[in-house]
């Protein structure tokens, strides 16, 4: 991926995604930068339909197997749009793309991590997709006062080898004007 593309993914999560970094274990630039250049990530990115074709979107995710009791998995990392494109149907699409990546693999779930207090993205994931909370999750300990600011979801196929179903993919329609 072209290094001004991945700039540009970092600079968008930077916007969108510090403040509630800051709230939580703190935001720190090389880390995530060294995250995203995981040389197993995987990027979808979304650009504008006009000229210059300037980036709107990504998702950002990697396949894993880190010692999970159900296989394989799909880890989306991020999934980040420009405001101007939010509300569109755009994040969904990315997201069942991300979803159909992992099915025709053979994965066995999507996980992510969100921050217990963005209740847009909780609602998002939990809501409109079908996450779930994941079995490793953290529990909050309320004798103890230990909570969490974020949760581990995922999202279980049980249909996984049995073939893709050709409604999976609801492609939205074009925006009129970005």
């Amino acid at each position: 991926m072209p290094k001004e593309l991945k700039q540009w993914c970092f600079e968008l999560v930077r916007s969108n995604m510090m403040h509630w970094y800051e709230g939580s274990w703190g935001w720190n630039d090389a880390e995530t930068l060294a995250e995203m250049n995981n040389p197993d990530a995987r990027y979808l990115i979304c650009r504008e339909q006009q000229e210059p074709c300037k980036p709107v979107a990504f998702a950002y995710f990697a396949f894993e197997t880190q010692d999970l009791p159900q296989g394989c998995c799909v880890y989306l990392y991020e999934i980040q749009l420009e405001p101007k494109v939010r509300g569109l149907g755009l994040g969904k699409f990315l997201m069942q793309l991300v979803e159909l990546i992992a099915r025709t693999n053979g994965v066995d779930c999507i996980r992510l991590t969100c921050f217990t207090a963005n209740e847009t993205a909780v609602h998002f994931y939990c809501k409109e997709l079908g996450f779930t909370l994941d079995p490793e999750s953290p529990e909050p300990d309320v004798a103890n006062e230990v909570s969490f600011t974020y949760k581990i979801l995922r999202k279980a196929f049980t249909d996984v080898g049995r073939g893709i179903s050709t409604t999976i993919l609801a492609v939205p329609p074009a925006p009129t004007k970005l």
